[in-house]
């Protein structure tokens, strides 16, 4: 018998299970948003079922957990660093490729739109294409590659 499929990313209440562990990722520009070029992030399931996001890096700190609301079906990011900045990115999206979107609010700058768009690459690497809204349009800020470690 082969081995059964992962489940789609964001399907459902277990829908970013795959992530709990470890993992090593790269960027290809350093951002205040998408963090330094080298990070180390760490999902673990909280106390009340959501996951628990540490990211680590030069200069770098910060928290946040991956919620589902059975209710509307929506995930939500909620993260803040520890210079102050905070983020809350939402999406009732699934599939491989998976986008977030909300504000970014920085100590003493103008609120902005981003979006995070997630592509799950295998069992085992995804990647982050970070964004932030101009007008109406959007400008490519960072992207990042993950491999579990």
């Amino acid at each position: 018998m082969g081995a059964m499929a992962a489940p789609s990313m964001g399907a459902g209440p277990h829908g970013y299970d795959w992530l709990i562990g470890s993992w090593t990722c790269t960027s290809n520009a350093a951002t205040q948003i998408g963090g330094p070029a080298s990070q180390r992030l760490t999902f673990a399931k909280s106390a009340v079922g959501s996951l628990y996001v540490r990211v680590t890096g030069k200069n770098f700190d910060g928290v946040g957990f991956i919620v589902y609301d059975p209710k509307t079906k929506t995930w939500s990011n909620p993260f803040a660093l520890a210079d102050g900045s905070y983020e809350d990115e939402s999406s009732t999206a699934s599939g491989n490729s998976v986008t977030f979107t909300g504000p970014f609010v920085a100590p003493g700058a103008k609120p902005q739109t981003i979006r995070d768009t997630f592509t799950r690459v295998g069992a085992t690497k995804y990647t982050d294409l970070g964004e932030s809204q101009s007008g109406t349009s959007w400008k490519a800020s960072y992207k990042t590659n993950c491999s579990k470690t």
